[in-house]
Formats: C-alpha cells, structure tokens, sequence
C-alpha cells in the first residue's frame, strides 16, 4: 500500500494481456490464462469497489468505476471494455459455510 500512497502511478498489475493502474481504490483483479477458459474467458479482469482504475492495452484504455469490472481479452488487438456484469468467478460466496471440501461430506 505505501507504493499506492506516496506515488499512485507507480503502481501498477501488469499481466500478459492489460495494465491496470490505480486511483487511490479497493479493486479485485484476476488474470485467467487460455487453459483455465472453462472458468472465464481468458484475459485480464479488474472489479473496482471503490475509487478507480484504468485497463490499458496497446488498444486502447477504459476506466472502471466502483461496482463495474473492466475485462481486456486475450485476443490480439482487442480493445478494453467495461463487462455488463460480474463473471462468476469474481462473485462474492453468500455462505461460506456451505462450501464443502473435496472428498469430504
């Protein structure tokens, strides 16, 4: 956090696919590889709860708001965008303690 609080555009998530800078926020971001495309399609996501964010490519950019997701594809060429809703991976469980263990009852 002190990298994020002294100078924000030193901070940085830089992935395959996007940069995602930061603006003093609370933001999820995740990078799903081409293998792992039966959980989301493959690409750099970044869910901002507060603040602001920005998804850069080559391409292009698109800022992300609080309760909007920015997705840049994997996909050569392709431009950020804002996602009409959250992919389920990035969902919140609504109770834990209904998840169960794998081989366990």
């Amino acid at each position: 956090g002190a990298i994020g609080h002294t100078n924000k555009k030193n901070y940085k998530i830089i992935t395959d696919t996007a940069n995602i800078g930061i603006r003093g926020t609370d933001h999820e971001p995740a990078y799903l590889l081409p293998s792992q495309a039966n959980v989301g399609d493959p690409g750099t996501y970044d869910m901002v709860n507060s603040g602001g964010t920005y998804v850069q490519t080559p391409w292009g950019t698109v800022n992300v708001s609080p309760n909007q997701v920015g997705f840049a594809s994997s996909e050569p060429g392709s431009v950020p965008v804002l996602l009409q809703g959250v992919p389920g991976f990035m969902r919140p469980i609504t109770n834990p303690s209904s998840r169960r263990l794998a081989g366990r009852a």
